[in-house]
């Protein structure tokens, strides 16, 4: 595998800036002695972000992969990583976030300290309220749930390429590449990163898109939500039982039936809420596995008259 760095782009409604984003990788790798490619993956945008992206004349090798329709961001970045050719591989937003003069800086931190995988994190968080709050959440559960490197999850990464080879064999519709990642390696380094503000648009990333994204990324990396609903059906029983034998003793030992529709009412809905949540959680994890099972594509390539799952 040849030294450089192989950038891969998923590309979503960004004809508008995505040729300054461009033009900042340019800029940033100009006067630097790596050698790098840029894979642009085109995720089912309905504007002409593709034909823009082939109008730039790149002084890099530059590469367009179009997909047959939206499958989402971590699908179209595995596109592009399958399709990298550089000892490192690196993810950045097309939307001019994340600047291409940091990837330098994360590039000579890991050959200095032999990191497998770089996270660029922010100095301060340049999203909205809702998805920043969204974003803690998913990371302090993943913590919870054992990857120690969680909270410094971002989508400005670096990492080796030949880490790719772990997760080869995957082929899951809902997949997160973070989770293939922690999966691959323990060798991860962190390094400060300013970050610019979204020139133009908004995020694609909805509150029921965020939501999505944090079941799938808890899903996708543990088991142990369902050992913790295990725990918790455990100790809604005791307390049931428990319950039960105060019920029939004051029922024994007085001559009154006991009463008391608000402990009754109490009860029935919190043990049908921990039934609705294991029922949900359970869910989840069969519907990843439905759709491992039913072969949905984790995505469709057209490129040059032809079309790749």
């Amino acid at each position: 595998m040849r030294d450089g760095i192989s950038i891969v782009i998923p590309c979503y409604q960004s004809q508008d800036y995505i040729m300054n984003t461009l033009q900042g990788i340019a800029d940033a790798f100009d006067e630097k002695p790596i050698e790098i490619e840029v894979i642009c993956v085109v995720d089912g945008s309905p504007d002409d972000v593709a034909a823009v992206i082939r109008r730039y004349k790149a002084p890099f090798d530059l590469k367009v992969i179009e997909l047959t329709r939206n499958f989402g961001q971590h699908n179209a970045l595995l596109a592009g990583i399958r399709e990298a050719n550089f000892e490192y591989c690196a993810t950045i937003d097309d939307d001019g976030q994340h600047l291409p003069m940091e990837l330098v800086g994360m590039h000579d931190f890991a050959l200095d300290n032999n990191c497998d995988l770089i996270y660029g994190k922010p100095k301060s968080e340049e999203h909205g309220f809702i998805r920043s709050l969204a974003s803690r959440s998913v990371k302090f559960w993943l913590t919870v749930l054992g990857n120690k490197h969680a909270r410094n999850i971002s989508a400005f990464r670096l990492f080796r390429t030949e880490l790719r080879n772990s997760f080869a064999h995957v082929s899951d519709p809902n997949v997160q590449l973070d989770a293939l990642l922690a999966w691959s390696t323990n060798n991860v380094g962190v390094v400060v990163v300013e970050m610019r503000s979204r020139s133009s648009g908004r995020s694609g990333y909805s509150f029921p898109k965020l939501l999505q994204y944090a079941l799938n990324m808890i899903t996708a990396y543990s088991t142990k939500p369902l050992r913790a609903i295990t725990y918790i059906g455990f100790l809604a029983s005791v307390i049931g039982f428990g319950l039960g034998l105060f019920i029939l003793g004051s029922f024994f030992l007085s001559s009154t039936t006991p009463t008391g529709f608000t402990s009754i009412a109490f009860m029935v809905s919190t043990f049908s809420g921990i039934q609705m949540l294991a029922i949900g959680v359970l869910g989840e994890y069969l519907a990843r596995s439905h759709g491992r099972i039913s072969g949905q594509p984790m995505y469709v390539i057209r490129q040059e008259g032809r079309s790749e799952k």
